[in-house]
């Protein structure tokens, strides 16, 4: 008998004692979730609820995941399946329910237990527009990169006051923009823009910065136009710093790609909970 968390801690073990694979404090530490279509209701943790990989609601069993990256090299560290309420006896208040927020946050805690080395937890906007665990990284003092929606603001603001973190960009001078040359594993570079942005509680000499990144200043093309939060300061986190860590975000897109397709993730043909967490364990 075995358990897939000695698993897990064990494969940790082994990548941090080697210099070829150890993590390093330049890198980050992705939070994230996938889920994949599963037929029935016998199998835990499955019901009908967003699939990213399908891009709807459907039934099928989600996981929140973390994973190590660096431009060089990356590997997922802890999974951990999401129940959702309909699965529990008192739904939302039931002990045992948690959110995915709330799932991740502990899987960063264990990250620091197997002592994970970072420059930032990174996450897209789902994680982002979660208040309470943009709040519990701050109060923990872990630094981060969160994207954000563009378009969502925060309630009534004066009509000549930015409404939201696109609109605060759209008003910014041309000098206001930094070029910043993005440069690829494969040896490729490409040219963004990048900018600090002042609304709402954010302010390049305030505790959290916003700052959008794009390919194009003036168009701020929705498909490669990030709006970012931080509280690195200016002196830690640099434009230039801020996009190169959020942009090892992809990394994860990456990752799922081989543990699904060639390693066969989301094939397996067990029910229970241990079951899933120890095809996890051995796949990731």
């Amino acid at each position: 008998s075995w358990e897939a968390d000695a698993i897990t801690a064990r494969t940790l073990q082994l990548l941090g004692a080697d210099p070829l694979t150890a993590s390093t404090a330049d890198g980050v530490l992705v939070i994230d979730d996938t889920g994949d279509r599963k037929d029935g209701c016998a199998t835990d943790h499955v019901a009908r609820q967003y699939l990213g990989s399908v891009g709807k609601i459907d039934n099928g069993i989600v996981a929140v995941t973390t994973l190590w990256a660096h431009e060089l090299r990356y590997y997922p560290l802890h999974v951990m399946p999401y129940t959702p309420q309909c699965r529990l006896a008192s739904g939302k208040q039931d002990p045992a329910f948690q959110t995915k927020p709330q799932i991740a946050l502990s899987l960063v805690e264990r990250a620091q237990a197997a002592g994970i080395a970072f420059k930032a937890i990174v996450a897209d906007c789902f994680y982002g527009h979660n208040h309470a665990l943009e709040v519990a990284l701050r109060q923990r003092r872990l630094p981060y990169v969160l994207a954000h929606r563009g378009t969502v603001g925060r309630g009534w603001a004066p009509y000549d006051v930015a409404h939201s973190l696109k609109d605060a960009a759209r008003e910014l001078p041309r000098r206001a923009w930094q070029r910043i040359e993005r440069r690829f594993r494969d040896g490729h570079a490409q040219r963004w823009w990048a900018a600090e942005l002042t609304l709402f509680d954010y302010g390049p000499d305030r505790p959290v910065r916003a700052i959008c990144a794009t390919t194009d200043r003036k168009t701020l093309p929705e498909l490669s136009t990030w709006y970012l939060s931080t509280n690195l300061s200016a002196e830690s986190g640099p434009l230039t710093e801020v996009v190169r860590l959020y942009g090892l975000r992809n990394w994860i897109e990456q990752s799922y790609k081989q543990m699904k397709d060639e390693l066969g993730w989301r094939d397996f043909m067990v029910r229970s909970d241990r079951a899933i967490r120890r095809h996890s364990a051995l796949v990731c």
